[in-house]
């Protein structure tokens, strides 16, 4: 009895797979927020790095807040004044912003001006100079800024104020640094900053105005990926104890003609559920808008 051939089977088709793995790579990825509106005249972009202050350097407070500002002050294609001039003939904005948990990126242009914005952008993130002879500027002007604190009486409350609240946690540690933290850095700490967390897996961006999501995702990813791929991590600080009771900090200047009164408690994490009704009730009892209704009755 001949045994029966099993028939030959069909080869499988590769079109689907092909097609899931195309529409995969089409799809915006997470970090990427776009709100586009095609006949928007501008476009505004926010990008955030996922490292702020908080990893600083023991003793070398103020390295995230150089670094950053460092990204404004030349590239390895363009000195400072060659690519603020690029900046201008477009019409172009970038604006930063600093602090603990993260360092942000703003940017507005004219939408049929992105492509050229956009080069610019890559430029100052991927390929910073770190001159050092601009590294000696930005920091005598931080120094400079923290020396006119010294002369408002209103700055000087809301950083020792802070400073008390959160004595001995990393979140009471200033951004800006300090006179003697900023001596201690040197442009080589700025370097290693930026090696270390400025990262693919750590930026988050988001767009809204005129230009479409897919040649702008496109666009994103080439960027991004002249960066190092995998994430530097998050850093873990503890939330800070407060001592029980109430606590009272006087900071005498005699012969001042007014006082600053601050007054403060312990809040909400950024991950509790009540943090959003918070900020807006915040906002109705004075927040830091002169639209606040307290404001307005106060005034």
């Amino acid at each position: 009895m001949k045994k029966k051939k099993k028939p030959a089977k069909k080869p499988v088709k590769k079109t689907a797979k092909k097609t899931a793995r195309k529409a995969a790579a089409q799809k915006p990825l997470a970090r990427m927020i776009f709100l586009p509106e095609k006949k928007g005249p501008l476009v505004h972009l926010e990008l955030a790095i996922l490292h702020g202050s908080l990893c600083d350097p023991a003793g070398k407070e103020g390295v995230a807040s150089l670094t950053l500002s460092m990204l404004l002050r030349g590239t390895k294609k363009k000195n400072s004044q060659e690519f603020h001039r690029a900046l201008d003939n477009i019409g172009g904005e970038i604006h930063l912003g600093k602090y603990k948990e993260s360092q942000r990126i703003y940017g507005i242009c004219l939408s049929d001006k992105l492509p050229e914005f956009l080069d610019l952008l890559e430029e100052m993130l991927v390929e910073p100079a770190f001159s050092a002879e601009e590294f000696e500027k930005v920091r005598a002007q931080m120094k400079s800024a923290l020396l006119d604190e010294l002369g408002s009486d209103d700055d000087i409350a809301d950083r020792r104020f802070q400073e008390y609240m959160l004595w001995g946690n990393a979140y009471g540690r200033m951004t800006s640094g300090s006179l003697e933290s900023l001596e201690k850095i040197s442009v080589e700490d700025l370097r290693a900053f930026h090696a270390k967390y400025f990262r693919e897996a750590d930026l988050i961006v988001g767009a809204s105005g005129g230009f479409e999501a897919a040649a702008l995702t496109k666009r994103f990813r080439a960027m991004f990926a002249r960066l190092p791929a995998e994430s530097a991590g998050r850093m873990e600080a503890e939330g800070p104890k407060f001592r029980a009771g109430k606590n009272l900090l006087f900071l005498e200047k005699p012969g001042r003609t007014q006082a600053q009164v601050y007054i403060g408690s312990p809040g909400i994490s950024f991950a509790d559920k009540d943090y959003f009704p918070m900020l807006i009730a915040n906002h109705v009892f004075g927040g830091s808008s002169f639209s606040a209704r307290l404001m307005k009755e106060v005034r």
